[in-house]
């Protein structure tokens, strides 16, 4: 993972405030921010047309909120919808989306929702798999 726009101070472990296991990661965000405080991580395992499910938990403190989207770097596109989430208790969440034909490079990103609001989403266990996997 890495930070996008962001410094150690606004993107990082969590070791008080998770869902499980020993670490969730906060994200956060002030009121006037300039830059999305964000993460994101290079995907490179996946296969062409087809259909994954991302799923994860996240909580949010404050009005920032949390977002979360797959990005076609090479389009410059967000393949499917962004995902917003506002809830002050850890939820479990999950999307589905389809990848596109080969060659593209995809990444993922987590951050909050609004640019120039003052909060912090926290998530936990990203997980994506081919849809039609069992888990």
């Amino acid at each position: 993972w890495s930070r996008s726009g962001s410094t150690s101070a606004n993107v990082r472990i969590n070791t008080a405030d998770k869902f499980s296991g020993k670490n969730s990661i906060s994200i956060t965000s002030a009121t006037g921010d300039a830059t999305w405080q964000a993460l994101y991580q290079d995907w490179k395992q996946w296969k062409p047309n087809t259909s994954y499910t991302m799923t994860f938990n996240v909580k949010t403190v404050g009005v920032a909120g949390a977002r979360v989207f797959m990005h076609n770097t090479t389009a410059g596109t967000v393949i499917g919808t962004t995902h917003d989430y506002d809830s002050a208790a850890w939820s479990t969440q999950s999307f589905t989306f389809t990848t596109p034909a080969a060659g593209p490079s995809l990444r993922i990103y987590l951050e909050n929702h609004d640019i120039s609001t003052a909060g912090t989403a926290y998530f936990d266990n990203v997980v994506i798999r081919e849809t039609a996997d069992a888990w």
